[in-house]
This record gives C-alpha cells, structure tokens and sequence, in this order.
C-alpha cells in the first residue's frame, strides 16, 4: 500500500516541530480533558464510492452495520462485509492525511489532555489485496501462521490482523514518534463499536474522566451518536462519512453535534479559542474528581459545550428516578442531545427486563469476522413499538439487541437501515400487530415503548399510557411475546385522570404480573409512568 506521508512543514514553523520537541513545551490547559477522534475520513483521506458500495451490498440507506445486523442470513452478511472490505481495501491504497492534521496533533501534545482513536473500519480482507500484502510484508506472514482449527478462527485472526496494521499504517503516515501521544486505541475487534456508547464509555473509564469531559471528533453521523449517547461532547467535521463529498444531509435526531468544523484547521482554532485562558473561561475548575463541584464553577458559555452528562444539572443534584425524569426533556433534536429513551434502556438492563449482547454486532461478527461474536448468542429480540424517527430503535441495535421497529409510520426508520413493521390498520388496536407476528421467526423477549415528554408535548408524537397499556394493546403484546418470560417495558406520559394503581390493576385484569408500576416525579408538569410486566 502506497502511503502519502503528511509533509513536514517549513523549518521554524509550529508544524515542524517533532513529537519529542511538542512534549518538551509548557503544558496548555484545553476546555476538555480528552479528544476522541474517529480515523478514516476524520483524520485520513480516503476517496471511497459510497453509492457503489451500496448499490453492491444492496443497502440504499442507513447505517451499513446496523442494517447487516438486522439480516438472518450469515452468508449475506458475509458477502456484504467481502464487498466493504474490497472497497475500502482499494480505497486504502491513496489514503493521506487530512489539511491541518500535524498541527492539531502537535497543539494536543503540548497540551494537558488525553487523545485517543477509536475505528470500526473494516479494510482488507479482499483476497488479491491481502495476498499481495502478505508477500510484501514477512511480519505480516508471520503474524498469520497460527494454528487455527477452524475457517471461523482463521477469518477472525486475519481481520484483526488486517485492523492493527491499518491503525500502524495510520502511525506511519503521521510517524511512528506520534503513537505514544494517543494513550487509548480501538479498532474493530474491540468488543464494542460506533454507535454503541460503550465504547466511549470504556475510553472515560480507562482514563478515570467524567464522560462530559470529552470530545467525541468525526465525520459521520455515528461518530456523534455514539458521543451524544455516552454523554461526551461530539464534533462532526463536514464532508466526510455522511456520502458525498458536497451533499447536504441533514443530521438525524440524537445525530446532531455540539458543534461543527469544516476541517482540522478550524478544529485546532476552537480548542484554542476555548481553552481556560482565552475568553472568559480563564480560572474555572476542571478538575475530574466530582462533576457537580466542577460543572457549577463553569459559566453558561463553557457549560453548553461540554457533554450533556455535565449541562444537566440533575444528574448531580437528583436521584435516578428525578434525574430520568428530567433527561426525558432532553430535546433529541437539539446540539449535542442523545436519542430519547436512552435512561430507561439502561434502567431495563440494570434491572434484567433486558439483556443486551456482549458485544456491538455479534450477527456480523459471526457471520464475517473482523467484529467480536458473542460466544453467548446476541442479545435480546425486542420490539420497539412507537420507534418514530428510529433513533432510540437504533442504539438499540447498536448493543447487539434484535431489534424490529414498529410504528404507524416507519418510513424514517428504514432510513437508517433499520428493520420495521408497521402496524394494520389502527395502532395497537385489535389485530394491528398481524403482520408484526407474522415476521417473526420467534417471539420476541420484550415489547418496548418510550414516548419522550418533549416529543409528546410539542407535536403529540408517541403513546400515552392510555393508549399503549389499553386492554385491546396488551392482548396484542400477549401474541408476539414468549410465554412468561416475555415482558413490555413501557416508560410513557401517564394519561390525565389515571393513576399507578389504576393501571396496574388493569394489567393484571389482563393477566399480566406486574414487575413495576410507578409514577416518576414530575418533569415540566408532566407526570409520567414507568411499568414492567409480563403476560401469565
């Protein structure tokens, strides 16, 4: 692979200085504590065909991994991935760095932050390219000799291999001297991958910062959604994996940035320009021991461009059940916001109504290799009814959930590559989930619906408890979910003139056992209910 090496720049300039030079500078403190930053198209250069790798892999819209996901068949999975890989293989071959690259990585040197990359690309397991790789490289060859009892392990190791010498090809574009300035590095044979927020959250943990202490840095959609959902702040770089260099699509609800940059020349600009001492943010506290200390001394200006982990303040001053009361406010349209419903996922799995996968994809990684499989099967297989634009369905998928979006209208879901149903005829009246039943292969573990209280109040979108728990709607859950072990998990606005008690007095009347049926505290006036339960 021919690599064009990121130019030193003129003798005396900042860009000529080396990594050893940068470190030997007085540290500069930056608003955030750590920058994370995506690889290809953020970083590098690489001139792919989108709409031929669509047209090939028969995937028109959406999220390409979350799609093959959602597929039932390994040897499609498969040959979509072969088709990825090819691609991106050829596309490798000219890949350069971006304008600006050295510059910001040598201001991020001499500044007191941490820096990592993290990846989900997927390049080389394209016979010809690999083959003639190998013979180039007698590391490689040797890295590959391994005793492998199956074609499965085979597949696997020689992806992960194809995926560490991508991010070392990365380090010799830059120079080898850089490696050590990106403390953390995940690639796709981590267990968790873009849009999965566990991911971002495993790099906060491994450093021991608060989420939104970091900035999440890329070019696609997943790159921020992956930022939102973990609480970071996210920054998305124009032109670059959202399709065609030129178009102008518009971000998706829960997609939508703390800010955007149109290069790394602008990016590198900002973090200056917002550093503690430049403009009015000079002297504030950031230390990571405790995020309501710290996030009460940053001013307004500060505070809206850190992650929303930190601008909401009741993560810090409530308890769980205020604070998931407040968070379901939070605008999904709005900069920097994740998708709504989020909260009440993680409430569902901590309590064992969900079991999500050990890892991001386990179908793909199975079935093509490059991504961890889960040894125990994939998670849960939920029906998310309600799922509207499809943002929540999507971080759904993204933790290895077999997720089927169900809506009155689902044509924004399919947008992002997700699986869908819509219903027959009127929602959730009798009979309207025939056809949803009638797609499954199995029943489904869970029946989930959210309705966000901004989504509700503002345009009615979503379902009320009255609605979604009436007699007519559990009948029809009692015919997609399994027997006993099944469950609806529903977090909703409790309908005007109900009560907890009155509801769970209905389900059972309908012969569910109720694991939960409470009213959270009020957020904005709106009183909303929380009900797990299970048809007997």
């Amino acid at each position: 692979m021919q690599l064009a090496r990121v130019p030193a720049a003129a003798p005396g300039s900042t860009s000529a200085l080396t990594a050893e030079q940068a470190t030997g500078l007085p540290k500069q403190r930056l608003l955030y504590d750590g920058v994370v930053f995506d690889m290809d198209g953020t970083l590098t250069q690489a001139h792919i065909d989108f709409a031929d790798m669509r047209a090939r892999t028969g995937i028109p819209v959406g999220d390409l991994f979350v799609a093959m996901e959602s597929w039932e068949e390994p040897e499609r999975i498969k040959q979509s991935m072969d088709v990825i890989l090819e691609i991106e293989a050829e596309a490798a071959k000219s890949v350069q760095g971006k304008d600006g690259l050295m510059e910001l990585l040598q201001m991020l040197k001499q500044s007191d932050v941490k820096v990592a990359l993290v990846t989900r690309n997927t390049t080389s397991r394209c016979p010809a390219w690999r083959a003639a790789e190998l013979s180039a490289d007698s590391n490689s060859v040797t890295a590959c000799t391994w005793h492998i009892s199956s074609r499965s392990q085979l597949q696997q190791q020689m992806v992960d291999t194809d995926s560490r010498m991508r991010v070392a090809a990365f380090f010799q574009l830059i120079g080898e001297e850089w490696r050590g300035l990106f403390s953390e590095v995940r690639t796709r044979e981590f267990k968790y991958v873009k849009p999965d927020k566990r991911l971002l959250l495993d790099v906060a943990e491994a450093w021991q910062l608060h989420p939104g202490r970091l900035l999440m840095v890329g070019d696609s959609f997943e790159d921020v959604e992956v930022g939102n959902a973990a609480g970071t702040a996210t920054c998305l770089i124009a032109g670059g994996g959202n399709e065609a260099p030129g178009s102008n699509i518009g971000p998706p609800a829960g997609a939508i940035p703390t800010f955007s940059v149109s290069s790394l020349v602008e990016l590198r600009q900002f973090l200056q320009d917002t550093a503690p001492s430049s403009s009015g943010v000079q002297g504030l506290d950031f230390s990571s021991s405790s995020s309501s200390s710290s996030s009460s001394s940053i001013d307004n200006s500060s505070l809206g461009l850190l992650g929303w982990s930190l601008r909401s303040s009741s993560e810090s001053e409530s308890d769980d059940d205020e604070s998931a009361a407040a968070m379901s406010w939070l605008d999904p349209t709005a900069p920097g916001n994740p998708a709504a419903g989020l909260d009440f996922v993680d409430y569902l799995v901590d309590a064992g109504a969900l079991c999500t996968a050990s890892t991001s994809f386990p179908r793909m990684g199975a079935a093509a290799g490059g991504l961890q499989a889960c040894a125990l099967g994939g998670g849960h297989r939920v029906l998310h009814v309600g799922c509207g634009d499809g943002a929540l369905t999507k971080m759904l998928a993204s933790k290895g959930l077999q997720v089927i979006g169900v809506d009155a209208d689902v044509t924004a879901c399919i947008k992002r590559g997700l699986k869908c149903v819509a219903f027959d005829g009127a929602p959730l009246a009798a009979g309207s989930m025939a056809t949803v039943a009638a797609s499954l292969k199995e029943p489904a573990d869970a029946v989930l619906i959210y309705t966000a209280a901004a989504a509700a109040a503002a345009a009615g979108q979503g379902y009320s408890s009255a609605e979604c728990l009436s007699a007519a709607a559990l009948q029809e859950y009692r015919g997609v979910l399994k027997p006993s072990s099944g469950c609806v998990c529903a977090e909703v606005p409790l309908s005007s003139g109900s009560s907890a008690e009155e509801v769970q007095a209905q389900l059972q009347a309908a012969g569910y056992a109720v694991d939960r049926c409470e009213v959270l505290p009020a957020a904005g006036g709106q009183q909303r209910l929380r009900v797990v339960g299970r048809p007997q």
